[in-house]
């Protein structure tokens, strides 16, 4: 049995340790996905394209491609980043087309 230990230590009291069974819960899916093409443009930190790519979804990074017509319509799907806009300068002027 493993355990997760959470350390309280502030000036008025005595350290304390708080030790409760650390649990997990885990689904499994089975995911049938048509066959598509997913261009994707990251927002930061965060692992969307590898967890895309580890159910089997082709996935090209956008990240740092020019967006042009060219680019958009050899997606069938385009995944953007929750903090995108943030990290991609011209990002937001292509969202026109990208809507389109």
């Amino acid at each position: 049995m493993e355990c997760f230990h959470r350390y309280i230590r502030r000036d008025h009291i005595a350290p304390r340790v708080f030790v409760r069974r650390a649990t997990a819960e885990i689904c499994i899916v089975s995911a049938a996905l048509p066959q598509m093409r997913v261009g994707y443009i990251d927002g930061g930190n965060d692992a969307v394209a590898h967890r895309l790519d580890r159910i089997g979804v082709a996935v090209t990074d956008l990240s740092d491609v020019p967006l042009s017509d060219v680019t958009l319509t050899a997606c069938d799907t385009l995944v953007v980043g929750n903090l995108a806009m943030k990290f991609h300068a011209g990002l937001a002027g292509a969202m026109p087309r990208i809507h389109d």
